[in-house]
């Protein structure tokens, strides 16, 4: 299977190119094209799909004559020796993270990581972009939010298309970088203020009552601000595709991470 990539123009749809996975199948896998959604890269048209055994591609179609592949995730055959109906039956970009269901092996949790396809700030940019829930079937409208990661996605973008001169690319992303170190500065500033704040605070109850009591210091704690937040999503495994029998004979680019 594949997918067809037209273009409208004057309520005519006109055909452009197909686009297939770039990489071989063996007679014991069932791949054709499957459910999928757009991955909100800001200036781009991506797309990221379910390809049953063939496991999920996300490929850049900005160029409609010339679709390319930009990150993959792929198990592999259910089993080397005779076709077993399985694979990846649907996969849609969701808050940041790409969620996979599969047939026979479960859901996998993935997230794309940079490479000369994509950039970091274009996955940052992405990620600004969020719902409540997602509906692909609705085609919700994505917005993105005012951000220097934006800003530095577009140039990113121009550097790589050549549309702005490595000094303009150079200033652009000074000038985000003292931004951003501006901001910084100022949350540093806020934070350190609220915490005297706190600490008179409490110098003051214990001057005026004596020694506070146990559960009056338990909700003094956990009202204290705290400068540093740290999220943990678990263990990052990067697959490199070598799980398949035909791997010498693929050139995808290895550029996505498993959740486990």
């Amino acid at each position: 299977g594949a997918d067809a990539i037209f273009t409208v123009a004057g309520g005519e749809m006109s055909f452009q190119s197909y686009y297939k996975i770039p990489a071989p199948q063996t007679s014991e896998e069932n791949c054709v094209a499957h459910n999928g959604s757009l991955v909100p890269i800001p200036g781009r048209d991506v797309m990221v799909q379910a390809w049953y055994q063939g496991g999920i591609s996300v490929f850049d179609w900005t160029d409609p004559a010339h679709p390319v592949e930009i990150a993959f995730f792929d198990r592999g055959p259910v089993e080397g020796e005779r076709m077993v109906f399985g694979g990846t039956w649907s996969v849609y970009w969701y808050n940041g993270l790409i969620v996979s269901s599969e047939i026979l092996r479960g859901l996998d949790i993935l997230e794309m990581t940079p490479s000369e396809f994509v950039s970091e700030n274009e996955i940052e940019a992405a990620r600004s972009v969020t719902f409540d829930h997602f509906n692909v079937q609705g085609q919700q409208r994505f917005v993105w939010p005012a951000t220097f990661a934006l800003a530095r996605a577009y140039a990113d973008q121009l550097e790589r298309s050549g549309g702005l001169s490595a000094d303009g690319v150079a200033s652009v992303r000074q000038r985000t970088r003292t931004s951003w170190s501006d901001r910084a500065a100022c949350r540093r500033t806020a934070w350190l203020r609220c915490g005297r704040r706190w600490t008179e605070r409490r110098t003051l109850r214990v001057r005026n009552a004596g020694r506070p009591s146990r559960s009056w210091r338990r909700g003094w704690r956990a009202k204290r601000p705290s400068p540093l937040t740290l999220r943990r999503w678990g263990c990052w495994r990067t697959l490199c595709g070598t799980c398949r029998q035909c791997d010498s004979l693929r050139t995808r680019p290895r550029n996505m991470a498993c959740l486990i």
